[in-house]
């Protein structure tokens, strides 16, 4: 396991996705005196669910379906899961811009760490994510923006004897200088994560698993009269053997090695992204939940979400760091 570091990379890649580059950033920032990593969740999902345990565990979106029976219609009989995941991808593009309220929880230390507020997609690559953190001594604020080239990030951690009144620290990332790395012909395939990481929200979370993990068929059920698709997946062989890892089980525990996607049989809109790891006796905990509600599809956004508007603050343009890490595993 000489290339765990990269591995690292490569998994956070796909998570980090969802939350515009900062979700476990702010862990750290907000958490760091109250977590100690690799305590396991006393949360337990039982090994080998059935469908009715799914549907208990399933969060239940309150929307309107869209009108598309292209996404009704049962996946192929042929690598079912993968197909339903490119599905997913392109109804994804077909229903932006859309909204939705968001709650991450994260059970890694001591105590769940978790943070609720809104997720925004518009166009192209633009992208708007505010969250709250409160811990027992601390609340914090997140705030990711992509206007569709640069990305921003501002975190504020507020608590009594630290920062009453909140000190963000802001960092900017020029995503067209790391695209261009990332597209050179040495880098492609060692790069394509950093394009994922910087940019692509769901879409590219998608896109990460279905490259990187190997799907069952797709379960279907339904739960308080809401048709779901229920997906599970866990890192591909290939995956292990490209970063040399021969028992996965043997990895940090707070990388997942699973995941399960909880998909509107209608729209394939995700209702919850929860990420899994198994315990020495094969049961998986739950290690990191996404839960999507009151979403909104093809929303009218106006483009100011996507502006990020300095007023004299610092911050740290921090991305020759994203270019060095693209040249260096790309080597």
């Amino acid at each position: 396991m000489k290339r765990l570091p990269n591995l690292h990379i490569r998994i956070f890649a796909g998570l980090v996705l969802l939350v515009a580059i900062g979700w476990f950033g702010l862990q750290g920032f907000f958490n760091s005196s109250e977590t100690e990593s690799g305590a396991e969740t006393q949360t337990v999902a039982a090994a080998g669910d059935n469908a009715d345990a799914a549907q208990t565990d399933a969060p239940i979106l309150n929307i309107h379906p869209l009108p598309l029976n292209s996404a009704t219609s049962t996946p192929e009989p042929l690598s079912r899961g993968e197909r339903l995941l490119v599905q997913t991808r392109e109804m994804l593009q077909i229903q932006k811009p859309f909204r939705t309220q968001l709650t991450q929880t994260i059970r890694i230390g001591e105590r769940p760490l978790q943070a609720t507020g809104s997720y925004i997609e518009g166009s192209g690559y633009q992208l708007r994510m505010e969250l709250k953190v409160e811990t027992p001594s601390t609340t914090g604020h997140m705030l990711n923006v992509c206007d569709g080239s640069i990305l921003w990030t501002e975190l504020t951690r507020l608590s009594p004897e630290l920062s009453p009144e909140g000190t963000p620290r802001i960092t900017r990332r020029d995503l067209g200088s790391i695209l261009q790395e990332a597209h050179t012909s040495s880098h492609v395939d060692n790069a394509r994560f950093i394009s994922d990481l910087a940019m692509g929200g769901l879409t590219a979370l998608f896109a990460s698993l279905q490259r990187e993990m190997d799907f069952e068929d797709p379960i279907e059920f339904t739960h308080s009269g809401v048709s779901l698709w229920k997906l599970q997946g866990t890192w591909s062989q290939a995956f292990l053997d490209r970063h040399q890892v021969s028992n996965i089980r043997k990895m940090p525990r707070h990388i997942p090695d699973g995941v399960e996607i909880y998909l509107d049989r209608q729209t394939l809109f995700p209702h919850r992204i929860l990420f899994t790891r198994h315990n020495e006796e094969g049961e998986p905990l739950k290690l990191i939940t996404f839960d999507f509600t009151d979403v909104q599809l093809r929303a009218t956004l106006t483009d100011d979400l996507f502006d990020y508007l300095l007023a004299g603050e610092s911050y740290d343009d921090v991305t020759n760091q994203y270019l060095r890490r693209l040249q260096e595993v790309g080597h």
